[in-house]
């Protein structure tokens, strides 16, 4: 097994079956060779989703459709009216997404909070917001 493309979402408990079987059938389009794996604690909704790289087909094909599967994925999971991420948080690795995903409203209130808890900036510096 190779590369995997990682997800931590959160959607309602309700839609968590809806949610799985659409994913696979999206993904299944893009790649039907892929393993999907669904882990963790889906009984509060946060799903850990995880598309590995088929045995086929080669690393350089599947990191391609990497950046066609992280959007969509996500999209999804937003459309189910929660979000792109879950427990673990934005983190460097989402930190686009969340501003593709949040209003500017929300993230200036998030740029406010992350000023008034740290206004020197030394708790975590550079990353998802800076100084």
């Amino acid at each position: 097994m190779g590369l995997g493309v990682i997800f931590d979402i959160s959607v309602p408990v309700s839609s968590v079956p809806s949610f799985i079987n659409k994913a696979i059938e999206f993904i299944n389009k893009i790649t039907p060779d892929a393993l999907t794996l669904v882990f963790g604690h889906t009984g509060d909704g946060n799903i850990h989703y995880c598309v590995m790289q088929p045995q086929e087909g080669g690393l350089a094909k599947f990191k391609s459709l990497k950046s066609a599967l992280t959007p969509s994925v996500n999209d999804l999971a937003i459309s189910f009216n929660d979000g792109f991420t879950a427990e673990h948080g934005v983190a460097l690795a989402k930190a686009d997404e969340l501003l593709r995903y949040r209003a500017e409203t929300e993230i200036k209130v998030m740029r406010q909070i992350k000023m008034t808890l740290d206004p020197q900036g030394i708790c975590n510096p550079g990353k998802v917001f800076s100084k």
